[in-house]
């Protein structure tokens, strides 16, 4: 499901990425959100409010290879869960914020795709070079040491705000956001099992659209 809204003011503008990252998973492309990104270049501040479980590696590979063109200020909020692609997503950002009641996910990218050998082939050369550009982008952003960064991709990882920031993949814990977590439980081999699915739910307000979700150990 895509849920992408942008707002402007002044001199600063907000993303609110609460859905799917690509088409496939219909979610926000890399084509809307670099036109998006496009529209408010001139802006000196850009807030990215992350609530999503993911999706497309490639897609989010391109949104965040467009983000370190921007030459603003990127400011990243997981207001629920950055996992997968979307925590990917997040390390564009100068500033990392978590709030209390958030998650942060990584582990090793994922393609589904059908076609020939060559076709499945050529998609798994595809897939082992995005997975050391992700390796790197997360030792890079946090300051682990790569074999460290892929040892929790292939355990796929969830971090709550302190573990982040212990870790370096946050910078600052905020205050429990009045948000659920957009994440379909049944995707992933670890979810944690307090997450709530949320589907099909039209986000205009994150402080009031959702219900909220208790923080990580209740």
């Amino acid at each position: 499901m895509k849920n992408f809204e942008v707002k402007m003011a002044a001199k600063s503008a907000d993303f609110y990425i609460y859905g799917d990252i690509g088409s496939d998973y219909d979610g926000l492309t890399s084509q809307e959100f670099v036109g998006a990104l496009n529209r408010v270049a001139s802006y000196p501040n850009l807030t990215l409010n992350i609530n999503s479980q993911g999706g497309n590696v490639f897609e989010a590979f391109a949104m965040y290879t467009a983000l370190k063109r921007y030459t603003g200020k990127i400011t990243a909020n997981v207001d629920g869960v950055a996992a997968s692609a979307a925590s990917f997503l997040a390390m564009a950002g100068h500033r990392i914020r978590m709030a209390a009641n958030s998650l942060m996910m990584i582990h090793r990218p994922v393609s589904r795709i059908e076609g020939f050998s060559g076709d499945l082939r050529s998609r798994a050369d595809m897939l082992d070079q995005i997975t050391t550009s992700v390796v790197e982008t997360y030792a890079k952003r946090s300051g682990q040491a790569s074999d460290n960064v892929m040892a929790m991709m292939v355990a796929e990882t969830w971090m709550g705000p302190q573990e982040a920031v212990d870790l370096g993949f946050a910078d600052e814990i905020t205050e429990a956001a009045r948000v659920a977590a957009y994440i379909d439980m049944g995707r992933f081999k670890k979810a944690p099992a307090r997450l709530l699915a949320v589907k099909g739910a039209a986000i205009d307000d994150y402080r009031k659209a959702l219900v909220p979700f208790a923080p990580l150990g209740k």
